[in-house]
């Protein structure tokens, strides 16, 4: 088949799809007519030409479709779709004619529109007739050569491609030839798709569906910089941490209950002893500690156990020294283990919050006091046992660690899934505490930034420095990328879901689900266009379409400076070098 034999189809469905996109220049037809017609001669030789910005839409697609199978060498100029297409029921201009009709073959010719309009109707063909023999022939193409170019371009067309980006609208922040975060691979192109800008990115995608082979270990195979990476299974960890730390990256693993394994931090040793500084940053410790309960009615106890842990961080770090602070003294506070010491620490404090909270707590009736030290304690109950004891005790690394310019780490926060829910207070306070100690201070712009890639993102909880991070990180250095399983489960957690994902720059979807909205979502993002078969407006994708086979080995994306665009996924297990990567080749 010609279209198989040619290697640059997709360079010349591109030029043609640049010119039809863009509405310039315009085609030609020339009539060269002759025959005897009820006896007598008739002739008619012309030049007809149209504009492509003159044409309808039906007919400008048409002949789009058109021109897609001529570059494919499977259709040529003579064929009569074309004509009529450029004739488009006198509505082109006649650059130069002349015409002859003897005897009867002229009946109903009176000037030159409707002496080309006789050798149409010799022919018996339409503008009607034409295009619905067209369509079945593309039906028919498709069916025979469904993995071509040719009948990818077409069927996108038809079922609105317009409204997805082809190669040359991959520039910029996503200029193949950039490096940058890979995205996925272009559909029509093969080309790889990769977003080198500032800002943040959201992949919405249901279990099962490739997104940690497809974009996560690709990209953790060859970042350039620091990484923080919350790894709910330990894969990412197995597959990608012995290529970073061969390729110069010091690698860390938090495994809060594996601490054989595990490397240490201490969360206290951010605390900065000053009154400037001290209760703030045990407050804001303290509401990473504490995860909201969305079920609970009165937020009185919440609050109340949030104040009590505030003051007991803020107690035990006003008189230890960063490196003998422990959660275990926390905790103590928190079960009234030197109590009186306690109260005294913070009654005697010259910060007023502080004073003023243990003249609070002093205050309380029994039964109170009770209540509120059962919801601070039950907050903190993953900070206990001798596990998790043994990997926040000491530091192996610091927070600033992440903005040097040479040898810049990748931290690997590791859980088993059935382990994330109870431990998620843990999980919380790491990134927590790394996104706002990297917001600190604005850095030089040398280093790359610290890619922060969160995976079941919406199980931590509703935390507020994400959402800071997704609207200030990158002036810090810091470029996002979350990960959830739908919509929905955002929403239940964060009240401005929508306004999150509207804030990342790249947003991608994979298999996305009917049940919870989400498929619907995106067909609505997707939008509508103009059937070029009737005119009617129709979504460019359905739901269900988006939910079904059609879709399963593809990624949806979205950015705020392209047209949407599909994408291939490229699996890392199938695709060099991430395959040697992982192999330690």
């Amino acid at each position: 088949m010609a279209t198989s034999k040619s290697s640059n189809i997709a360079a010349r469905l591109d030029r043609i799809d640049a010119q039809f996109d863009a509405k310039t220049g315009g085609y030609s037809f020339d009539i060269d007519f002759k025959r005897m017609v009820n006896g007598s001669l008739a002739k008619v030789n012309a030049q007809i030409y149209r504009e492509l910005a003159a044409m309808p839409p039906r007919d400008r697609e048409m002949l789009r479709l058109f021109e897609y199978f001529v570059a494919g060498e499977v259709l040529d100029y003579r064929e009569g779709l074309y004509g009529t297409l450029i004739w488009g029921d006198g509505k082109a201009d006649i650059m130069h004619i002349h015409y002859l009709f003897e005897g009867g073959s002229g009946e109903g010719v009176r000037d030159q529109k409707t002496a080309i309009d006789r050798v149409f109707a010799f022919y018996g063909i339409s503008a009607d007739n034409q295009i619905n023999t067209f369509i079945g022939f593309i039906d028919r193409f498709v069916q025979k050569y469904p993995d071509t170019q040719l009948s990818r371009r077409a069927i996108a067309r038809l079922r609105g491609g317009s409204a997805w980006a082809n190669v040359n609208d991959l520039t910029d922040d996503f200029d193949p030839g950039k490096p940058g975060l890979l995205l996925g691979i272009h559909e029509g192109s093969g080309t790889p798709v990769r977003f080198s800008g500032e800002g943040s990115l959201i992949t919405i995608a249901s279990p099962g569906t490739g997104k940690t082979q497809s974009q996560v270990l690709p990209n953790l195979l060859e970042w350039p910089g620091a990484a923080v990476v919350l790894d709910v299974k330990g894969e990412i960890f197995e597959a990608t941490a012995r290529w970073r730390a061969e390729s110069g990256f010091p690698v860390y693993r938090f495994a809060p209950l594996d601490p054989d394994q595990s490397h240490a931090f201490n969360p206290l040793k951010t605390i900065r002893n000053t009154d400037d500084f001290l209760w703030e940053d045990s407050r804001f410790l303290a509401s990473m500690l504490l995860v909201p309960n969305k079920k609970a009615t009165d937020p009185f106890w919440e609050t109340k156990a949030q104040d009590l842990i505030t003051a007991s961080v803020a107690a035990v770090c006003a008189i230890n020294p960063p490196e003998t602070r422990s959660m275990g003294a926390v905790l103590d506070y928190l079960y009234r283990v030197e109590w009186e010491e306690f109260l005294a620490i913070l009654k005697s404090s010259p910060i007023r919050a502080m004073m003023r909270t243990g003249h609070s707590i002093e205050g309380m009736t029994e039964k109170t006091l009770d209540s509120v030290l059962q919801t601070a304690q039950s907050a903190l109950s993953a900070w206990e046992g001798p596990r998790v004891e043994r990997v926040i005790t000491g530091n192996d690394w610091d927070v600033s660690d992440f903005q040097r310019h040479d040898h810049p780490p990748t931290l690997y926060i590791t859980l088993r899934p059935g382990e994330i829910d109870p431990y998620r207070s843990l999980l919380r306070v790491i990134v927590a505490q790394h996104l706002r100690g990297l917001m600190q201070e604005v850095p030089n712009g040398k280093a790359p930034p610290v890619l922060f890639m969160l995976d079941e993102v919406p199980r931590l909880g509703n935390m507020p420095p994400i959402e800071e991070a997704l609207e200030v990180g990158r002036q810090y250095g810091i470029k996002l990328w979350m990960f959830a399983q739908s919509l929905g489960q955002l929403r239940n957690i964060y009240p401005n879901a929508d306004g999150m994902i509207g804030n990342c720059r790249v947003q991608c979807y994979m298999n996305p689900a009917l049940h919870d909205g989400t498929a619907e979502h995106l067909a609505k993002s997707l939008g509508m266009f103009d059937s070029p078969l009737d005119g009617s407006r129709q979504r460019v994708v359905e739901p269900q379409a988006l939910a079904g086979p059609e879709f399963r080995d593809l990624i949806v994306g979205f950015s705020q400076s392209m047209r949407p665009f599909k994408m291939k996924k490229q699996m890392a297990y199938e695709a060099e070098p991430y395959r040697s990567r992982m192999l330690g080749g």
